[in-house]
């Protein structure tokens, strides 16, 4: 139980401080670029495939548990899912598993995309006063 609970905070504390940075992401490129594009969004995911590349690379995340948690798992996974998926795909086609790969790719962001559209529909259903 302690060990969970440890766990725990470790990922909390890194979701923390990973929220934030993505905030501050968000406001800063709507600060530099006055676009309807979502410049922070692809920064932070850019930047987050970026750095969990840099863990996996390195190493550091099979050797040290706890730095995979509150880095990768909470910090990474606060700024970022993205970068998750990405390093899942770059894994499958590494061990040439390249039509897990595509399927990942494709998968994601068809269903990804088909479930944002169901959820905007079913969302409209439950406006407030409407």
């Amino acid at each position: 139980m302690k060990t969970v609970l440890f766990d725990c905070f470790l990922i909390g504390a890194g979701g923390f401080v990973g929220a934030i940075c993505r905030y501050g992401i968000a406001a800063a490129s709507k600060h530099f670029w006055d676009t309807s594009f979502p410049v922070g969004t692809l920064i932070a995911n850019v930047v987050g495939c970026f750095l969990i590349g840099m863990l996996i690379g390195s190493g550091h995340g099979e050797q040290n548990r706890n730095l995979k948690l509150l880095f990768g798992v909470g910090f990474l996974g606060a700024l970022t899912t993205f970068s998750t998926f990405g390093a899942e795909t770059v894994g499958h086609s590494n061990d040439q598993n390249h039509g897990l790969a595509i399927g990942n790719i494709l998968l994601n962001v068809g269903i990804g995309l088909a479930a944002v559209i169901a959820g905007m529909w079913l969302g409209k259903r439950f406006k407030l006063g409407g």
